[in-house]
């Protein structure tokens, strides 16, 4: 814990404008911050959304997107317009928020980065029509359980990563409507019933050196899935719908929510709260202990509004996500839905984990591969597969920047042929082939660090003897 200046102060929930919408008196300055960046953000989407275009243009929208399939790659973007696809995004980011709330969950780490990865996934194949069962069905195993549902609120929000098996049930297989519908909220509120035993099972697997776990969890899922869906007859068809900015240039958009993110974080850290929910203005440097957190390795379980503060981690947010946004803007490909929900996961996992340092060498890694194979660097699959790839962030952090471009070299090589096992229905197809890529490499980097042979031991034994 960081004892200077920046370290959270907490105190009662009155926070004045800084602490929009406060939920009780337990409430902290930390969650009053995070709070009101996440309500900011789903506004921005929602009120974008709106602005786009009139009703005429994004009801109907709304209603493809509800009844779209949505598995992998379904760009709401192209498939209903931009206007309609920001809504959605806002709807289902308010949504997340309202869960986290509801159910006590406090505001920290994880649930910044479920949230926003919601969020971006609502840009592509998450909707309230194929999430609402699977968040139901976990609620029903806390109260089954006799645990407290905001325990569980993380896996109900990143288990959405498999709506796309409650819509592909619902709207593809030429069911009569009524029994569709009624099979996929079976299907969906099963799904989310079996994932907290699942995650806590399959996280063990690759000991928090990928950060999307319930990604690594929902492509075993849907590999079993999918194999029964296809063994009793049904079929799954294979989707590539991608938008082509033509009126709508997302770049500046998603750069000035950027922005936002920084500017809250950076004019919140010089304020400390007191008794009564006064705001008092502290002189202090945020950017010293912004050097402290780029030292972490981001394991799985990293929490930095805990560790620092609310203030610091939206300011790592913002530049997280901008380094991500750099990324797909360096490549030169189209701003999709999935690219810019590649940067909202971006920036809302660093809040839990990531941080310049550690993503950097993975997004080397995962363009080298693609500029050493014939595959088109511009494409979205592989812009996305840079940004989504920095689950494997531990591995850069913890193993040094070599092992993580090696990592992300390998992440790239084998990211499409992995999606193929779960024909799209895990939305998170980078945080399952990042599962596997960990469970590979952590091994044999461990067995590099115990005989002194990782890269930056051997680099530093060869600059010790040219000291010499």
């Amino acid at each position: 814990m960081d004892n200077s200046t920046d370290t959270p102060v907490y105190a009662p929930a009155k926070f004045g404008f800084l602490g929009l919408f406060d939920t009780g008196e337990h409430d902290t300055q930390r969650e009053a911050i995070l709070r009101a960046a996440m309500i900011l953000f789903a506004s921005y989407l929602l009120i974008s959304g709106l602005l786009l275009d009139s009703p005429r243009v994004w009801l109907p929208g709304l209603g493809k997107i509800i009844t779209s399939p949505s598995n992998l790659v379904t760009d709401y973007l192209a498939l209903a317009g931009p206007s309609a696809a920001l809504i959605n995004a806002g709807m289902m980011t308010f949504f997340s928020i309202l869960l986290v709330i509801l159910s006590g969950a406090g505001i920290n780490g994880i649930n910044v980065a479920s949230v926003f990865t919601v969020s971006g996934f609502a840009l592509f194949g998450k909707n309230l029509f194929n999430s609402i069962p699977i968040s139901f069905g976990v609620f029903l195993y806390a109260r089954l359980t006799k645990t407290p549902y905001k325990t569980y609120v993380p896996v109900a929000l990143f288990g959405t990563c498999l709506g796309p098996l409650v819509s592909n049930i619902a709207f593809a297989f030429e069911l009569p409507q009524w029994l569709g519908i009624l099979a996929s909220y079976l299907v969906g509120i099963l799904t989310g019933f079996l994932l907290p035993l699942l995650v806590s099972t399959f996280g063990s697997f690759h000991n928090g050196f990928s950060l999307y776990n319930t990604g690594f969890t929902a492509g075993i899922y849907g590999m079993i899935a999918v194999g029964f869906i296809q063994f009793i007859g049904f079929s799954i068809e294979p989707v590539s719908l991608v938008y082509e900015s033509t009126t709508f240039d997302p770049v500046y958009w998603v750069l000035g929510l950027l922005l936002l993110l920084f500017v809250l974080g950076f004019v919140s850290s010089f304020f400390s709260s007191e008794e009564g929910g006064k705001w008092r203005f502290r002189k202090t440097n945020p950017f010293i202990s912004f050097k402290k957190l780029m030292m972490t390795p981001g394991l799985l379980g990293t929490d930095y509004p805990d560790i620092y503060s609310a203030s610091l981690t939206l300011i790592n947010m913002s530049i997280s996500g901008g380094i991500g946004l750099a990324y797909a803007w360096f490549i030169g490909g189209n701003m999709s839905g999935p690219v810019i929900g590649g940067v909202f996961c971006v920036a809302g996992f660093a809040a839990f984990g990531k941080h310049p340092r550690n993503i950097v060498a993975i997004l080397l890694g995962v363009y080298l591969a693609n500029a050493l194979s014939s595959f088109d660097q511009t494409s979205t699959s592989a812009i996305i597969t840079g940004l989504y790839g920095t689950t494997l962030a531990p591995i850069a952090g913890y193993y040094g920047f070599i092992p993580g471009v090696a990592a992300g070299m390998a992440h790239a090589t084998i990211v499409s042929n992995v999606s193929i096992l779960h024909a799209g229905t895990n939305l998170y197809n980078n945080g399952f082939t990042g599962g596997l890529i960990a469970i590979l490499f952590v091994p044999i980097l461990e067995f590099l660090e115990h005989h002194n042979i990782l890269p930056r031991q051997l680099i530093r034994r060869l600059l010790k003897r040219k000291d010499d």
